[in-house]
């Protein structure tokens, strides 16, 4: 699983998959978000090919995907409840006055918690968090985000 990496991307993503010959497998999507999330596991020569496609050469019809992480990324502070389950996760800037409770999802806890409710916030902090808490980005996900 070493050569493997995850991406998320919309529901559109495999159409860009099918035309650039990438061989992807499908691993999570959730239908419960403002927005469309499936994961993806791609190879490392794949990944490649999204990372060096072209801008101005991507068509809008694929949507979009995202693999990165967020400023927060290895200061892991506190536990929250988050699906019923403990979840590491990070603490709001400390100028907030903010007392932690139970949160019915991931995307919940983002927006209450860190005040971000965008597709590109959403897949930064799930990409950390999952690492954080030793998790893949499905795992994560399926576990918090039902």
């Amino acid at each position: 699983m070493n050569d493997m990496i995850e991406i998320i991307g919309g529901d559109n993503i495999r159409l860009a998959f099918a035309e650039l010959n990438i061989n992807a497998k499908f691993t999570y999507k959730s239908n419960h978000l403002p927005f469309p999330v499936e994961v993806w596991e791609i190879s490392i020569d794949d990944f490649k090919i999204l990372c060096d496609y072209p801008d101005e050469k991507w068509k809008d019809e694929w949507g979009w995907w995202r693999q990165g992480h967020c400023i927060y990324h290895g200061n892991i502070y506190n536990y929250y409840a988050v699906n019923g389950k403990m979840m590491y996760g990070y603490e709001p800037n400390r100028e907030e006055n903010y007392k932690t409770k139970p949160y019915l999802d991931f995307y919940k806890y983002l927006l209450d918690v860190h005040h971000v409710s965008t597709f590109y916030n959403f897949c930064y902090f799930a990409f950390s968090l999952a690492d954080d808490n030793k998790m893949k980005v499905s795992e994560f996900l399926k576990e918090y985000q039902p």
